[in-house]
């Protein structure tokens, strides 16, 4: 039995926006998902059964996780899905490695299958390796799309998972826990920590609005964390290319200082062992393919990364070039998140403010009807400031804050009454500001430009 650190890898995924039904809900909601239980909406009690090392997943018995304490009246929909599961033993996860066809049994178990290879350090060879998920989910699990209904269980959801293998020669019940095989197999001391596993799962649900801005917030910074980890996913895969480019390098490298001592050789022989024609062939045959050798494997490595960046860029369908890696980031789909993000707390954190010209209450001053919205709803807010900003060719831009008052109309309608100093002139544009909260003391701002008003 050897003792070997081994790497568990969280799966990475990106982010999915969707649009909620408005129409036929009681109470608007909006959706969001995959997400983990860190971001799913009034919190989640998690009881894993791991001790921290990550490994008892691929030891006899599994591994257990318990979501349960949901806030359950913040959904119209919540449900939890497996996304991807991958085993390897090379150290590196690829091809055959993730998982697929999954099958459902019993109501509540699936499995996944796929293969790897292992390091025969005796022999030196790599045999193959068939690879097996098992997911079991004592709510039960429908699908296809494998789910749980989450408000169908009462708050409840009860995985248990065991990651196992066995040589593909072997028998079809053979198979073991993964982590038991590999550390009974005859490996090298440097595959320490070429056991690789990694399952990814996301909760999926439409929230309830009328959540306080905190919720909303946490909510937000937690998919941008899915950001970071999906251009994580650049980092580790540069860290791993430039150490293997360096080494090709090297290796070559000292392949031609030993041509660089052949030559020196034949050059410098005496008159009685000169060099022959052949040897000069032999040499020349030699140097054509240390250089064919070397230009080549940094060739193919370089075309590897500029298609895995074109698949970033336009997507992991993209033609027949795309590894199939799961969770490759789309560059393209994650600036379009940060933008969605961005804009939705813009959105979350401000009024709206609009404003209309009215017939005024004198022939000098200006009046306007001002309407302020929250979530697309009227809502009453506060006019804090109003600034007139005046234009001439002498002075360019300024502004100045003038006098005025305001009469509720409505809820979210006011008229704004102003009171424009005599020597103010060149005036183009005015600038209204409000303030309010949102019913959970949260206070809001928000501004509107009307320009050509006089």
């Amino acid at each position: 039995m050897k003792n070997l650190s081994r790497l568990n890898l969280s799966g990475m995924s990106i982010i999915v926006f969707a649009t909620a039904l408005m129409a036929f809900l009681a109470n608007p909601a909006w959706a969001a998902g995959p997400v983990g239980p860190g971001s799913v909406p009034g919190g989640v009690t998690v009881t894993d059964s791991d001790g921290g090392s990550g490994e008892s997943w691929g030891r006899a018995g599994g591994r257990t996780i318990i979501y349960e304490d949901f806030a359950l009246a913040n959904f119209t929909l919540l449900t939890w899905q497996p996304l991807t599961v991958a085993m390897a033993f090379d150290g590196v996860i690829n091809g055959a490695e993730v998982m697929s066809s999954p099958v459902l049994s019993g109501g509540d178990t699936i499995q996944w299958t796929g293969e790897t290879t292992i390091h025969h350090a005796p022999s030196n060879t790599y045999p193959l390796v068939d690879t097996r998920f098992t997911l079991t989910v004592l709510e039960g699990i429908g699908g296809p799309p494998y789910e749980t209904d989450i408000l169908a269980t009462g708050g409840f959801l009860t995985t248990v998972m065991l990651f196992e293998a066995k040589l593909a020669t072997d028998c079809a019940g053979c198979y073991v826990p993964a982590l038991d095989f590999f550390d009974a197999f005859e490996t090298a001391p440097e595959d320490a920590g070429n056991a690789v596993t990694s399952f990814d799962s996301g909760f999926f649900y439409e929230a309830i609005v009328g959540m306080s801005i905190e919720e909303h917030d946490n909510n937000m910074q937690a998919r941008f964390d899915w950001v970071d980890g999906a251009l994580d996913y650049l980092t580790i895969e540069w860290d791993n290319r430039i150490p293997y480019i360096s080494g090709v390098v090297d290796d070559n490298h000292y392949l031609l200082e030993w041509v660089k001592i052949d030559l020196a050789e034949l050059l410098s022989r005496d008159f009685s062992n000169l060099a022959t024609k052949d040897d000069i062939e032999d040499l020349f045959n030699d140097i054509n393919q240390i250089l064919s050798d070397y230009f080549g494997e940094i060739s193919d490595e370089i075309s590897e990364q500029q298609d895995l960046l074109i698949c970033m860029w336009v997507g992991d369908a993209f033609g027949p070039y795309c590894p199939p890696i799961p969770g490759l980031p789309n560059l393209l789909g994650i600036q379009a998140d940060i933008a969605a993000l961005s804009a939705g707390i813009a959105a979350q954190n401000s009024f709206e403010v609009s404003a209309v010209k009215s017939p005024p209450a004198s022939n000098s001053d200006p009046a306007y009807v001002v309407l302020t919205k929250l979530n697309g709803l009227p809502t009453d807010a506060t006019i804090t400031s109003v600034l007139a900003m005046t234009e001439s060719p002498g002075d360019g831009i300024g502004s100045e804050s003038v006098p005025f008052s305001t009469s509720a109309v409505s809820a979210g309608l006011q008229q704004l009454d102003l009171e424009l100093p005599e020597e103010l002139e060149g005036i183009k544009t005015i600038l209204i500001v409000v303030e309010g909260d949102d019913g959970d003391g949260n206070t809001l701002n928000g501004s509107v430009l009307v320009s050509q008003w006089k």
